[in-house]
């Protein structure tokens, strides 16, 4: 039997993790209809979300949806026909076609409403802390032909940043400059993913002495599909993360070496993924569960963009390291996304 899941609009964007939690527990606890059933599960999304569903068996893609545009215009859409983008309800409507017309049956997953109580956050990051500790942890993935785009860059970090200008969020920005001055001072290409508004700090490397053709060779801002962000985050030597944005949730799950940004004085910092009682599971945080994966490095660094003792030790340490090694098996296997 064929089953499929249409990925619909969602409040925050760490709600979509939901359908990795629902498939996992859907094929880890079948029926009694389903436990002798041979059967294969469809995810139909936006191009953009590629990467964001390990636990799917293939993806339905249409090849005209606005994917990139769909994901960033989206993510505070509420979850209601009135409120779908045109192209999202056009779309939809040729893969639920499709479907009907290929024998494959449709499963609702309803998204936790906002607002619950317990609140979705304490809910959603309780239980992938707890798919974390498991055996069932899946990565992130991508196809090895984004993968391979990055890798052939050579050795580069990555500056994951936030930045809202003229916003109430614009309390938890952090770009990460001095991150990014001492990397171009060591020789290494740096590639800002910084999230919202673009960083432009171009004019103020220029004025902290870093030659301009440093700065146009080893120095770009870049807006990425998921996909993309899970291959560049994969390919380099180290990624430098907010640790206090709802966002940082699903990043534990790639596999790269990840350096989060942490503030103990910071009342933000005694949640998310640092909480081991709200937001952990069984008396252990986000963070420190995935920290017990072995497959790449893992740090939480305190003022690391300020304190430049720190910042040497850090960086004798990131001049050594590797991307972490990806098996074959991690990538997205290509023949296994229909495009209708």
């Amino acid at each position: 039997m064929k089953y499929y899941i249409p990925v619909k609009p969602f409040y925050e964007f760490n709600q979509l993790f939901e359908y990795n939690l629902f498939i996992e527990d859907w094929k880890e606890f079948p029926t009694v209809e389903r436990y002798d059933e041979e059967y294969e599960l469809y995810l139909s999304i936006p191009p953009s979300m590629l990467g964001l569903f390990p636990y799917t068996d293939r993806f339905i893609i249409s090849k005209e949806w606005a994917g990139f545009d769909y994901f960033e215009r989206s993510q505070k859409l509420a979850p209601s026909p009135s409120h779908l983008l045109p192209e999202y309800i056009k779309e939809g409507e040729k893969i639920s076609s499709y479907c009907k017309d290929n024998n494959i049956k449709e499963i609702d997953i309803p998204l936790i409403a906002y607002p619950t109580s317990p609140h979705p956050y304490v809910i959603n990051f309780t239980s992938m802390t707890r798919l974390i500790k498991s055996d069932n942890m899946k990565f992130l993935n991508c196809r090895k032909s984004v993968y391979q785009k990055y890798k052939d860059i050579g050795d580069y970090i990555v500056v994951d940043g936030r930045h809202f200008k003229n916003s109430s969020k614009s309390g938890r920005n952090m770009l990460f400059q001095n991150v990014i001055i001492k990397s171009l001072q060591e020789g290494l290409k740096v590639i800002n993913t910084t999230m919202a508004d673009a960083p432009n700090l171009k004019g103020y490397l220029l004025s902290q002495g870093i030659p301009l053709s440093v700065i146009d060779t080893n120095y770009s801002e870049v807006k990425l599909s998921y996909e993309e962000m899970i291959a560049c985050f994969m390919g380099a030597k180290a990624v430098f993360s907010v640790g206090n944005a709802g966002g940082i949730s699903t990043k534990l799950f790639i596999q790269c070496n990840l350096y989060v940004d942490f503030d103990p004085n910071c009342p933000d910092y005694k949640s998310w993924i640092w909480s081991d009682s709200t937001f952990g599971y069984g008396g252990t945080s986000m963070f420190n569960a995935r920290l017990q994966k072995l497959d790449s490095q893992f740090y939480k660094t305190s003022k690391f963009t300020d304190d430049d003792i720190a910042g040497s030790i850090l960086w004798s340490t990131i001049k050594n390291l590797k991307p972490p090694l990806i098996s074959e098996s991690s990538f997205i296997d290509e023949n296994k996304i229909i495009y209708i």
